[in-house]
């Protein structure tokens, strides 16, 4: 009877559980609390839902008589919004706590700009880079209409090198427009005495370098940015979830928000974003909030 299975690592089920039940033909009860969409706790459950053998059940302390109502209106007093959410109503899509990007992709979701968002041939692609080095290399698709942002796709790449990421992006056939890195793609490689900005402009992808401008403008900027982007739900399903869950570190025993963020898989996709998000800062025409109840998008 796994608890808080969120929170454990991701090879516990596959590796270690699953496979003792099968010689004694055992049952599990795997309980928990949501804590985002990219965990392996989200994934059995919406497994569960069509695999013979399995059944799931979420219930919210408002569909059970657990906590009296007047202990509920103390704990949505007393909780974070986000807390609440994802502790009581079981939310996978609650906001994490200390997330940098929480609020705004849930903004996203309810103003429905997380969905269907093909691309349109008549515009061309822009890319955003994290360019990993251990980690992971991540790029981020754009497209821009005016002060509409439209996140097409989301790419992330493990132990590959720049050239075979830049013939990877070709095969996509897209016409594109801006490729923007960050400040570190002008640092020289000790092996090739090249940066990889060198390396890629050989390649005939040239970068558009990004300034420093210090991380927290970089978070505020990528936080006004999120406001005007559509997402689409296929392409961007990794890039949509590192946001949601791209967060601060946390003290527990000091109880405070560290400074830093917490560098885990989500770092790579943010980074990434933000690169984006500095890079166009300024450039559009219009710089407002869109009210995307009034727009019209099925000629797209």
């Amino acid at each position: 009877m796994p608890d808080e299975f969120a929170q454990m690592p991701p090879r516990l089920w596959g590796e270690i559980l699953r496979p003792a039940l099968s010689d004694r033909l055992g049952q599990a009860l795997v309980i928990g609390t949501p804590f985002g969409q990219a965990n392996q706790f989200a994934h059995l459950y919406r497994q569960a839902g069509d695999l013979p053998g399995w059944s799931r059940s979420l219930l919210t302390c408002e569909q059970t008589t657990a906590i009296k109502p007047e202990e509920l209106v103390a704990l949505k007093r007393e909780m974070q919004p986000e807390e609440y959410e994802q502790e009581m109503l079981c939310s996978f899509n609650a906001a994490v706590r200390g997330a940098y990007y929480g609020q705004a992709m849930a903004e996203a979701e309810r103003d429905g700009r997380i969905g269907r968002v093909p691309h349109d041939r008549t515009l061309p692609v822009h890319t955003s880079w994290d360019l990993g080095m251990a980690n992971r290399t991540v790029v981020w698709l754009w497209q821009t209409v005016g002060p509409e942002l439209r996140a097409i796709g989301c790419r992330a790449y493990s132990g590959t090198g720049l050239p075979d990421i830049i013939a990877d992006l070709q095969k996509l056939k897209y016409t594109f427009g801006e490729h923007y890195g960050p400040h570190d793609t002008k640092v020289r490689e000790l092996g090739t005495g090249k940066s990889r900005e060198e390396v890629a402009a050989a390649l005939g992808l040239r970068f558009r370098i990004v300034p420093q401008i210090g991380l927290q403008s970089g978070i505020d900027q990528t936080r006004a940015m999120l406001g005007r982007v559509w997402f689409d739900a296929q392409g961007c399903q990794d890039g949509i979830e590192a946001l949601r869950l791209y967060r601060t570190e946390y003290d527990d025993e000091r109880k405070v928000f560290s400074l830093n963020p917490l560098h885990d898989w989500t770092s790579d996709y943010a980074d990434a974003c933000r690169t984006f998000a500095v890079g166009t800062q300024g450039q559009s025409p219009q710089w407002a909030p869109l009210d995307y109840s009034k727009l019209n998008r099925s000629t797209i």
